[in-house]
């Protein structure tokens, strides 16, 4: 699959502000939110350091910088941890700036072919100190998500899908999915689109948005992600919508 993105989180890193719809972990692939059941190569690695942000009418988030790293265990399981720094600005309030939520993850493919992949992926995101909760950077709560992966590759065209049943230690439990595509532009660039959502334990915890994205490669091994997303619909309360957001972040890739 072209579309190998590794692991990032567009819920946790706005769980200080938006209802659980957000909060639920969707496991991402940067520069877009759900991941594909690709796997790295066994010893391959990859890097990414972003910078992420958005924006609600109640409050603006950043995550900068995060690192994301994952790194090819065997031909069908790989690993990744996300190490973030959250920046939270609220009106008339002073802003907050403090370690995010930390997250392993771990992605075994468990079917594979010329052209279909399925892959289940559970990850697990905590809060890395307990000053962040305490000065309300971000709240005190544990994610446990597991999503089931599928790609489908057709020539210069990628589609992904993802479904995940994520479990909260807060805020009740929930479901979070969504759909992507890609068009090989040329040998460097890879347009991308998707959307994505997530429900809560209650029918009126409903959020879906849509982002959009490129994907280009200076080298094989060297890329620029980029991608802006705003909000689809939303049974959130208005201030807790998203307005936009945008995601911008440098990837490298090893061989073993």
């Amino acid at each position: 699959m072209r579309l190998n993105f590794s692991v990032i989180r567009w819920g946790l890193s706005h769980a200080a502000v938006l209802g659980f719809a957000s909060i639920t972990v969707t496991v991402a692939g940067p520069p877009l939110t759900i991941d594909d059941p690709g796997i790295l190569e066994p010893g391959g690695l990859e890097i990414i350091l972003a910078a992420d942000g958005a924006k609600t009418a109640a409050i603006k988030t950043y995550d900068f910088p995060v690192l994301d790293t994952s790194l090819g265990l065997t031909e069908n399981i790989q690993m990744s941890v996300v190490l973030p720094i959250q920046k939270i600005d609220e009106p008339g309030q002073p802003s907050k700036t403090d370690l995010g939520y930390g997250e392993v993850g771990v992605k075994w493919r468990f079917f594979k072919n010329d052209s279909t992949e399925l892959a289940f992926a559970p990850a697990y995101a905590v809060p890395l100190n307990d000053a962040s909760t305490v000065r309300g950077v971000i709240d005190d709560i544990r994610i446990l998500n597991l999503p089931l992966l599928a790609g489908w590759e057709f020539g210069d065209w990628s589609v992904l899908a993802q479904l995940a049943y994520a479990v909260s230690s807060k805020s009740g439990n929930g479901w979070d999915y969504g759909v992507a595509g890609g068009y090989q532009v040329n040998a460097k660039m890879q347009l991308l689109a998707e959307v994505y959502g997530a429900t809560g334990s209650r029918a009126s915890e409903t959020d879906v948005n849509y982002n959009l994205g490129v994907d280009y490669g200076f080298t094989e091994q060297f890329h620029l992600l980029v991608s802006a997303r705003s909000k689809l619909f939303s049974d959130l309360p208005s201030e807790e919508r998203l307005k936009y957001g945008w995601f911008v972040g440098l990837q490298w890739f090893t061989k073993p």
